[in-house]
């Protein structure tokens, strides 16, 4: 559901044994704020990560690409299957 990346905590992803990371979404954003809210704010577990104004929600038209040793980049999500040349792919059924 969730995965940490150099101190980012990146929800709605799984990482596969080959390192590859998938989008799953997540299907109680709200119930996992609030496990994650009471998690951070139980001493006996953690103590000061983070703050409220430290989170941030991302809209879900956008996408974020993390490459390692780069800034991230933030850009609006575009449906692949609606590009011209995705006929020649395997998603666009070629052989």
């Amino acid at each position: 559901m969730c995965n940490t990346y150099g101190g980012v905590i990146i929800c709605g992803v799984v990482e596969h044994d080959d390192h590859i990371w998938e989008t799953s979404g997540l299907k109680d954003v709200s119930g996992l704020k609030k496990a994650f809210w009471d998690t951070l704010n139980n001493t006996n577990k953690v103590s000061d990560l983070l703050t409220a104004d430290e989170v941030r929600m991302l809209d879900n038209r956008y996408a974020l690409l993390f490459i390692r040793g780069e800034r991230p980049v933030m850009d609006l999500k575009y449906d692949i299957l609606k590009h011209p040349s995705v006929r020649l792919t395997t998603d666009g059924q070629a052989a």
